[in-house]
């Protein structure tokens, strides 16, 4: 028997709707609603309602479509349909999200970041870099970039700073790095390493730190002269995962 295609009427949710009846080669069939296109033709439709139960070799799919969308991402409002994006080569973009369990919001997850916390620049009294929120990031590397310092037995100290959820104070140290006096002369890049499972090793040479911490939700770095000696630095930082 070949598939039978009738238009249904009698009912509200299936006026102007076709029911087809798919043969299924084994001497049963499986029922599946067709919507009338613009052009006369038909356009499959889901043959499932929500949140029924999907029945394997008989429940019937419809494909999805995805919109182009590289440069920039197409909002919806609340409670529409929407098509998700897909890059030109048509590779679906699906962003995993993690939830805190108490906001509606999702933090969406992230590959390794990297970015300036404080501009090359000359500085006389200490820094603090604005707070940073960490996503799904297990460590951080912060290098601190010394290109000029005043000399003598001034140093300088790296500090990373978790911020207190309760009450926001940033008093809390987690990790610091001491730039010891004129060792910027011979090389003025100096790494603090904190990560789960960091290794001291590089603390060998003299220019780096480690220590294996998890990094915190919220995290801020504070660069410190320990005079009143200008100093020129830049700091920057690479999330590990």
């Amino acid at each position: 028997m070949a598939d039978v295609l009738a238009t249904r009427n009698d009912a509200p949710e299936l006026a102007g709707k076709r029911e087809r009846w798919v043969d299924l080669g084994d001497g049963t069939y499986a029922r599946k609603v067709v919507a009338v296109g613009p052009a006369g033709g038909s356009l499959a439709a889901p043959s499932a309602i929500d949140d029924a139960a999907f029945v394997p070799g008989a429940g019937l799919l419809a494909p999805i479509g995805a919109l182009a969308d590289e440069s920039g991402t197409d909002l919806v409002d609340e409670g529409d349909l929407g098509a998700p994006r897909m890059t030109l080569n048509r590779v679906l973009r699906v962003v995993p999200s993690l939830h805190d369990g108490t906001q509606e919001a999702a933090d969406s997850l992230r590959g390794c970041t990297q970015g300036t916390l404080l501009a090359l620049g000359a500085r006389t009294t200490g820094a603090y870099t604005p707070v940073q929120t960490n996503v799904n990031a297990r460590g951080v590397i912060l290098s601190l970039q010394v290109t000029a310092g005043p000399g003598g037995s001034e140093t300088l100290s790296l500090y990373l700073r978790f911020q207190d959820p309760v009450s926001s104070s940033t008093a809390n140290v987690l990790a610091v790095l001491a730039v010891p006096a004129g060792s910027y002369s011979s090389r003025g890049l100096f790494r603090l390493i904190v990560a789960p499972g960091a290794s001291s090793a590089p603390e060998s040479s003299g220019f780096n730190k480690a220590y294996a911490l998890p990094l915190p939700r919220m995290w801020l770095a504070q660069v410190d002269p320990s005079g009143s000696g200008s100093w020129t630095y830049s700091l920057a930082y690479q999330t590990v995962l």
